[in-house]
Protein backbone atom coordinates (compact mmCIF):
# COMPACT_ATOMS: atom_id res chain seq x y z
CA UNK A 1 0.00 0.00 0.00
CA UNK A 2 1.43 3.37 -1.00
CA UNK A 3 -0.17 6.53 0.36
CA UNK A 4 0.41 10.12 -0.68
CA UNK A 5 0.25 12.55 2.24
CA UNK A 6 0.54 16.34 2.28
CA UNK A 7 1.73 17.58 5.69
CA UNK A 8 2.43 21.28 6.20
CA UNK A 9 6.08 22.03 6.88
CA UNK A 10 7.85 25.22 7.88
CA UNK A 11 7.61 26.95 4.50
CA UNK A 12 5.50 24.69 2.31
CA UNK A 13 3.24 21.73 1.92
CA UNK A 14 5.33 18.60 1.59
CA UNK A 15 4.23 15.84 -0.79
CA UNK A 16 5.33 12.54 0.67
CA UNK A 17 4.88 8.94 -0.46
CA UNK A 18 4.67 6.38 2.33
CA UNK A 19 4.93 2.67 1.51
CA UNK A 20 3.64 -0.05 3.82
CA UNK A 21 3.47 -3.79 3.26
CA UNK A 22 0.78 -6.36 4.03
CA UNK A 23 2.61 -7.29 7.23
CA UNK A 24 2.04 -3.79 8.63
CA UNK A 25 5.57 -2.48 8.25
CA UNK A 26 6.92 0.70 6.72
CA UNK A 27 8.71 -0.15 3.48
CA UNK A 28 9.90 3.32 2.56
CA UNK A 29 9.24 7.02 2.30
CA UNK A 30 10.09 9.56 -0.37
CA UNK A 31 9.62 13.30 -0.49
CA UNK A 32 8.12 14.01 -3.91
CA UNK A 33 7.95 17.79 -3.63
CA UNK A 34 8.70 20.46 -1.06
CA UNK A 35 9.70 24.12 -0.91
CA UNK A 36 11.27 24.14 2.53
CA UNK A 37 14.18 26.45 3.36
CA UNK A 38 17.06 25.67 0.95
CA UNK A 39 20.05 23.89 2.52
CA UNK A 40 18.14 23.44 5.80
CA UNK A 41 14.56 22.14 5.69
CA UNK A 42 15.08 20.89 2.16
CA UNK A 43 17.34 18.19 3.65
CA UNK A 44 14.21 16.20 4.49
CA UNK A 45 14.34 15.06 0.85
CA UNK A 46 17.86 13.62 1.22
CA UNK A 47 18.62 9.95 1.97
CA UNK A 48 20.46 10.92 5.15
CA UNK A 49 17.07 11.89 6.60
CA UNK A 50 14.51 9.58 5.02
CA UNK A 51 16.86 6.60 5.00
CA UNK A 52 17.62 6.64 8.72
CA UNK A 53 17.25 3.42 10.67
CA UNK A 54 14.33 4.74 12.75
CA UNK A 55 12.12 4.38 9.66
CA UNK A 56 13.34 0.93 8.55
CA UNK A 57 10.63 -1.67 9.05
CA UNK A 58 8.72 0.50 11.52
CA UNK A 59 5.44 -1.14 12.53
CA UNK A 60 2.41 0.87 11.43
CA UNK A 61 0.85 0.12 14.81
CA UNK A 62 3.27 2.55 16.49
CA UNK A 63 3.37 6.25 15.64
CA UNK A 64 6.74 7.93 15.17
CA UNK A 65 8.15 11.02 16.91
CA UNK A 66 11.31 13.06 16.50
CA UNK A 67 13.88 12.75 19.29
CA UNK A 68 13.04 16.23 20.63
CA UNK A 69 9.54 14.92 21.30
CA UNK A 70 10.71 11.69 22.91
CA UNK A 71 10.89 9.52 19.80
CA UNK A 72 13.71 7.98 17.84
CA UNK A 73 13.61 9.91 14.54
CA UNK A 74 16.55 12.29 14.22
CA UNK A 75 15.32 15.67 12.99
CA UNK A 76 17.32 17.59 10.42
CA UNK A 77 19.54 20.03 12.33
CA UNK A 78 17.85 23.44 12.22
CA UNK A 79 14.71 22.02 10.60
CA UNK A 80 12.69 20.46 13.39
CA UNK A 81 9.41 21.85 12.00
CA UNK A 82 10.05 20.27 8.59
CA UNK A 83 11.13 17.00 10.19
CA UNK A 84 8.04 16.92 12.39
CA UNK A 85 5.91 17.51 9.29
CA UNK A 86 7.34 14.41 7.63
CA UNK A 87 6.73 12.39 10.79
CA UNK A 88 3.13 13.70 10.97
CA UNK A 89 2.65 12.64 7.36
CA UNK A 90 3.98 9.16 8.05
CA UNK A 91 1.72 8.87 11.10
CA UNK A 92 -1.27 9.95 8.99
CA UNK A 93 -0.45 7.18 6.51
CA UNK A 94 -0.16 4.72 9.40
CA UNK A 95 -3.58 5.81 10.65
CA UNK A 96 -5.09 5.27 7.20
CA UNK A 97 -3.51 1.82 7.04
CA UNK A 98 -4.85 0.93 10.49
CA UNK A 99 -8.34 2.15 9.65
CA UNK A 100 -8.57 0.30 6.33
CA UNK A 101 -6.37 -2.77 6.79
CA UNK A 102 -9.05 -4.88 8.47
CA UNK A 103 -10.18 -7.28 5.82
CA UNK A 104 -8.08 -5.62 3.14
CA UNK A 105 -6.19 -8.03 0.90
CA UNK A 106 -2.94 -6.38 -0.13
CA UNK A 107 -1.65 -9.35 -2.16
CA UNK A 108 -1.78 -9.11 -5.94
Amino acid sequence: MVVTVLPTGYASTIMLLVGMNANGSLTGIRVISQSETPQVGSKIAEPEFYGQEAFAGQAVSDDLEVTKDGGNVDAVNGATVSSRAVVRGINAAFELYRSTATGLDLTY
